[in-house]
């Protein structure tokens, strides 16, 4: 019997032994296991503390003026207008280049910069006070990405009728496409003259180490000066008449690459003052004209369509300039030329429209209106 218990007494001795063998490798596992997880986060820690940030979560935004942000100028370039001493008689009747005085006046200068390669809208930097936009030095810093970008330029948006749309544009969400100017009025008719608006765009700019770029300003505002002479206008029942001029065309909204976008047809109109002479004056602004636009111009008087000759539909303004250029041999690029002086000769009885007759005057071109010729 007691030699039983004395074997029950050493089998449980072995057990208590090896458990408490196990127990200590136990521990010196768990502490060589807890030693690897600490050295691994350290080594971790290292790899972002590094200079070139490797090894570092790729959601971490780049610190400015690290190799991943560029600090970059723009400038403005445009073509100043000919004084009025130093210009001819052609240089008159089409006035070429941005005059500084109306510069002068852009209250606001808006930058829009797109990814060139998506379209993606990155960011809109404004100067609200570019008082200085007609000095060579004069220029906007952005901060970007390396990247390359499409970057469009307006000026004069502030303070006018003029609207960008989509209102509030969604970085990397809205699109180039989707951005639009657009020129707001009441009904179908302009009464009120327009604010000159500038508009310019690089098409594509890759960003180096130091970047400074140029962007070159066009006017997207014209004016066409038109004077009625002749002795039809001098008549005495005409002075206590009411003439107004009306262009019409349908350019009120444009894309950001400057083109316009098709819509309802709208009317400039403008009085005529008459002067102590009998000429009467008036003088319209407009937006984009070019080569591919038919603005049409027409005269009222006391508020019904004078039926001139060649004029009762209207006459195709661009046609006409064209004419007189082929004719002068000038080259018309309206990209450069932005203020138009015309002038009509009426002559004949005011009341009868049969006799009367018109001739166009644009510097020391003459021409007679015909039926059917210089309209749609």
């Amino acid at each position: 019997m007691c030699s039983l218990l004395k074997s029950k007494n050493n089998k449980i001795r072995s057990i208590l032994f090896i458990a408490k063998k196990m127990k200590q490798r136990s521990r010196k596992y768990f502490l060589w296991i807890m030693l690897a997880v600490a050295l691994g986060l350290c080594g971790s820690f290292q790899s972002c503390l590094k200079d070139n940030l490797e090894g570092c979560d790729p959601l971490v935004p780049p610190v400015i003026g690290s190799d991943s942000i560029r600090k970059v100028r723009v400038f403005f370039d445009y073509e100043e207008a000919l004084s009025t001493s130093a210009a001819t008689d052609d240089e008159m009747a089409i006035e070429k280049g941005i005059r500084l005085r109306d510069l002068e006046t852009v209250s606001q200068l808006d930058l829009y910069v797109f990814n060139a390669e998506t379209g993606l809208f990155i960011e809109k930097y404004t100067d609200l006070q570019p008082l200085l936009l007609m000095k060579a030095t004069y220029c906007i810093e952005l901060e970007l990405p390396v990247d390359k970008y499409k970057i469009v330029a307006w000026g004069g948006l502030r303070n006018s009728n003029f609207a960008i749309a989509p209102v509030t544009p969604i970085k990397k969400n809205s699109r180039f496409d989707d951005f639009f100017v657009n020129y707001h009025f009441q009904g179908d008719t302009i009464v009120s003259q327009i604010d000159n608006l500038y508009y310019g765009a690089i098409g594509e700019v890759a960003l180096a180490v130091s970047d400074s770029f140029r962007i070159r300003l066009r006017q997207d505002t014209y004016t066409f000066n038109i004077k009625l002479a002749g002795t039809a206008v001098r008549r005495p029942s005409i002075s206590s008449t009411e003439i107004h001029t009306v262009i019409s065309d349908n350019n009120s909204t444009y894309n950001f690459s400057n083109i316009p976008v098709s819509g309802p047809t709208h009317n400039y109109k403008t009085l005529f003052e008459q002067n102590d002479d009998g000429e009467w004056n008036a003088s319209r602004s407009t937006l984009l004209v070019d080569e591919y636009r038919r603005p049409l111009l027409r005269f009222f008087r006391n508020g019904k369509v004078w039926k001139l000759p060649g004029m009762t539909e209207g006459i195709d303004l661009i046609n006409l300039l064209q004419q007189y250029a082929e004719v002068r041999r000038i080259s018309l690029d309206f990209n450069t030329m932005y203020v138009f002086n015309l002038k009509f000769t009426i002559d004949g009885n005011p009341d009868d429209e049969t006799s009367l007759s018109v001739g166009v005057e644009i510097g020391n071109w003459n021409y007679i209106v015909k039926e059917e010729e210089l309209h749609q």
